[in-house]
């Protein structure tokens, strides 16, 4: 299982917003993520800064339906 600091090194982006969105959740959640949950979370973070901006505050749209559902989880978590 992939820890958490693996994860937080992971949410460090090239786009501060990105950073400021993503670490916060990241911080106060890990611990409440089952583990297929960690692995859409990884693979979320292997996307490109672009594709996660646009997601995150551009409202598009993610191709795989279990990362979208932590965008939308992400998402939630900062309303």
């Amino acid at each position: 299982m992939t820890s958490l600091s693996k994860i937080t090194w992971s949410c460090r982006r090239g786009m501060k917003e990105l950073e400021l969105y993503l670490l916060p959740f990241v911080e106060n959640n890990f611990c409440l993520l089952n583990e297929q949950q960690i692995i859409y979370l990884e693979q979320l973070l292997a996307l490109d800064d672009l594709v996660l901006f646009a997601c995150f505050f551009e409202q598009e749209k993610l191709t795989n339906p279990h990362q979208q559902a932590l965008v939308n989880l992400i998402k939630l978590y900062h309303q």
